[in-house]
């Protein structure tokens, strides 16, 4: 994995990508693993969110409008019936109930797709998947979307 993602910002750097942009928050040793490979493929890295309270991330990111879609979990945390949730305040509530997972899915207990948001000219909508178990994961398998144009001012 860490040959492929730092071939990749070779091949970006080669193009003129001289910096990248992660959205980690507070787990510390992915943050060395993401500096590690960005000083092998002499780029610099950035992450904004550092440090960032994951609560106030989640409900700035709801209250913008996007909306985001749950496409991979730990099946040690959860059944399969989580794959497709879509990420809103209901589903903020119940990961506030979990004492057992950060809310940003941070440590790998979660994984979302961002379907639809307020800067976005189009948004998806998956309309074929099918659920998939592999290793200790579940998985949402897109098989089909549609890309909509969305309205001016809506969401």
């Amino acid at each position: 994995y860490e040959k492929v993602f730092i071939s990749t910002i070779e091949e970006l750097k080669a193009k003129g990508v001289d910096s990248g942009i992660f959205g980690d928050i507070d787990f510390s040793a992915h943050r060395q693993w993401i500096e590690n490979v960005c000083s092998k493929a002499g780029i610099t890295p950035y992450l904004p969110l550092w440090g960032e309270s994951q609560e106030r991330l989640m409900e700035e990111l709801i209250t913008a409008g996007f909306k985001a879609v749950v496409v991979a979990a730990k099946a040690s945390l959860f059944g399969h019936e989580i794959l497709g949730k879509t990420l809103d305040r209901e589903f903020l509530n119940y990961l506030k109930a979990r004492k057992d997972i950060t809310l940003c899915g941070e440590a790998g207990e979660y994984h979302t797709l961002v379907v639809d948001g307020p800067i976005f000219k189009k948004r998806l909508e998956i309309t074929q998947s099918q659920i998939i178990s592999r290793g200790e994961h579940h998985f949402l398998e897109i098989l089909r979307v549609k890309v909509i144009a969305r309205k001016e001012g809506k969401t």
